[in-house]
């Protein structure tokens, strides 16, 4: 199983570098645009994805016969999770694969340069399964009691490389934003309303829409 995660990733990379000479669609990053006929998309994540309700949000608005799947992992780094459920995602022949991922490794202090290699791994693996890559940017989490500005630059340095990988669609998470970098508040989760690091279920379907909007 190693060997061939290796190989996907060697040859998701090549597949992904040709997106360089290729031409975005207008509105829609590299790899981006209208779906199809019935999708089968995975999520890979952490406890964000959790419960699959971004996923859920994003099937009812695509084409029927479409199925989604989700392999989460509360408090995963991005590493972590490509080890855990990467095989597992790739093995279910999705057509598309969504990464996110990386909060939990800038709480942690790791070095962004390391969380958006390991992110890339999933998504070179996706490209060379023949499923469309698309990563999701790390969700604002400023007003989070872990953040500072050190951690929050680390993010917006994360996402900025996401952004620009070739052959991997973008989705950008800033209608979540407050505005200041932290989750907007009528999005906090918990059972009160107290956690500004984990979307409630209105928060989590605006994220599916935003997916839809911007990747299919």
């Amino acid at each position: 199983m190693a060997r061939l995660e290796s190989l996907l990733v060697v040859v998701g990379a090549a597949a992904i570098a040709v997106g360089l000479t290729r031409k975005p669609k207008p509105d829609h990053g590299p790899k981006c645009g209208p779906a199809d006929g019935p999708r089968r998309v995975v999520a890979l994540g952490d406890s964000i994805t959790v419960g699959c309700q971004y996923l859920k949000s994003l099937k009812s608005t695509l084409p029927p016969g479409s199925q989604v799947r989700c392999y989460a992992y509360g408090g995963y780094g991005a590493e972590d999770i490509a080890k855990k459920g990467l095989a597992k995602a790739i093995a279910w022949r999705p057509t598309d694969v969504v990464v996110l991922a990386g909060v939990n490794d800038m709480s942690s202090d790791r070095p962004p340069a390391r969380i958006v290699k390991a992110i890339r791994k999933m998504l070179s693996a996706a490209a060379a399964a023949g499923a469309r890559p698309i990563a999701i940017g790390i969700l604002p989490w400023a007003s989070y009691r872990r953040s500072n500005a050190r951690r929050q630059a680390g993010t917006a340095e994360i996402n900025r490389a996401l952004a620009s990988t070739p052959g991997v669609c973008y989705v950008d998470p800033v209608r979540l934003s407050d505005g200041a970098g932290g989750l907007r508040r009528e999005f906090w989760g918990g059972r009160r309303g107290t956690d500004p690091l984990h979307p409630n279920k209105n928060g989590l379907n605006l994220l599916g829409r935003e997916i839809k909007r911007q990747a299919f």
